[in-house]
């Protein structure tokens, strides 16, 4: 009978184990992900931008020494090349704004560059600052709206603003104070900044939800929602009355 090799040899635990690789923005997101594209685009525009500089160069050389050909390419590369900065400038704050969605659905925590420096500038307490004047200009704007001149007058619903200015304030107090989790930063700055930002709106309720999941009380939707649904007029709500829309003036 064949008896069992049996190995003496023991693990060594010494032994550093090999670090694995960092997954790249594909991996983490998927090859069709805006964010991963954005960064493909900004590789292309790099690269034309790089030969397009030689063109550059090599016109001015040829300007600079009397030939026929210099002046036309010095002055047809220069209009590409500014083309190309304009496209990586408008990128480059599309790509912002991608990150920031992603930090927005809990996914900041990625190991990727873009993710690394939004959260820096998010963090940053001038940048938190910023965000708490904005907003109280936002409400100063709006209480002071009847005497503006109606050319100068920002885009944004008055009534909506004067509804939830007390909300506005305590958020821009929190800001200041840096109470705020880098998720309601971001969240604040979307509310500022965007185009589809409820603040441009005419919806109340919308306006009212995203205010209530900065401040992480989302009790405060449940429970207007079934104040509401419940048959009462909206003013027999305390949270209602605390929102109802006073006329423009």
């Amino acid at each position: 009978m064949r008896r069992p090799h049996l190995s003496l040899r023991r693990p060594i635990t010494g032994q550093p184990v090999p670090a694995r690789a960092p997954c790249s923005a594909a991996e983490l997101l998927g090859s069709n992900h805006p964010l991963v594209r954005g960064n493909e685009l900004r590789a292309d525009l790099w690269r034309q931008s790089l030969v397009t500089a030689a063109a550059v160069v090599f016109g001015a050389i040829g300007a600079a020494s009397g030939r026929g050909w210099g002046l036309p390419l010095l002055v047809a590369a220069a209009i590409v090349q500014l083309g190309l900065g304009v496209g990586l400038a408008l990128l480059t704050q599309l790509q912002r704004e991608r990150a920031r969605e992603l930090i927005i659905a809990g996914r900041g925590g990625l190991p990727l560059p873009a993710l690394e420096r939004e959260l820096r500038r998010l963090q940053r307490p001038r940048r938190r600052a910023g965000l708490a004047d904005a907003l109280d200009d936002l409400v100063r704007t709006a209480e002071r709206w009847p005497t503006l001149v109606p050319t100068a007058r920002p885009v944004f619903d008055p009534r909506q603003v004067r509804a939830a200015a007390a909300e506005l304030r305590a958020l821009a107090g929190r800001l200041r104070a840096g109470t705020v989790a880098v998720r309601a930063v971001a969240r604040v700055e979307r509310l500022l900044t965007s185009g589809a930002s409820p603040l441009y709106g005419r919806e109340p309720e919308a306006l009212r939800h995203e205010l209530t999941r900065i401040h992480g009380a989302r009790q405060l939707v449940l429970a207007w929602a079934s104040s509401s649904s419940s048959g009462g007029s909206s003013s027999s709500s305390p949270l209602a009355s605390r929102w109802r829309l006073p006329r423009v003036s």
